[in-house]
């Protein structure tokens, strides 16, 4: 089996909802294929707190468009320890390190 990305998901469910909307797609299986997305997005999102307990910053299912997506990082002191952002199209992610 190839190694699938979110994007692939993504394109599965248009086609899902494309489908059902031309009539191609029955409702019964359009529910079926997206309950499987839903248990594929579960599983990201566990993927995701793994991530961050880990102090990971990649993942081979959350590329995009062949590769991670670019992020500027910056970190700053504060009174009680460090606090590091990074910083996405469109979200950020602050984390905040105790000294």
């Amino acid at each position: 089996m190839s190694s699938r990305t979110i994007d692939d998901l993504r394109e599965f469910l248009f086609f899902a909802l494309e489908g059902l909307k031309d009539g191609k797609l029955d409702v019964e299986r359009a529910k079926a294929m997206a309950e499987i997305g839903q248990a594929v997005i579960n599983s990201a999102k566990v993927e995701v707190d793994a991530m961050r307990v880990a102090n990971a910053s990649s993942s081979k299912f959350l590329l995009t468009d062949g590769g991670f997506k670019q992020s500027q990082i910056t970190q700053q002191e504060t009174g009680a320890g460090t606090k590091t952002t990074e910083q996405f199209q469109g979200y950020s992610v602050t984390k905040h390190r105790m000294s």
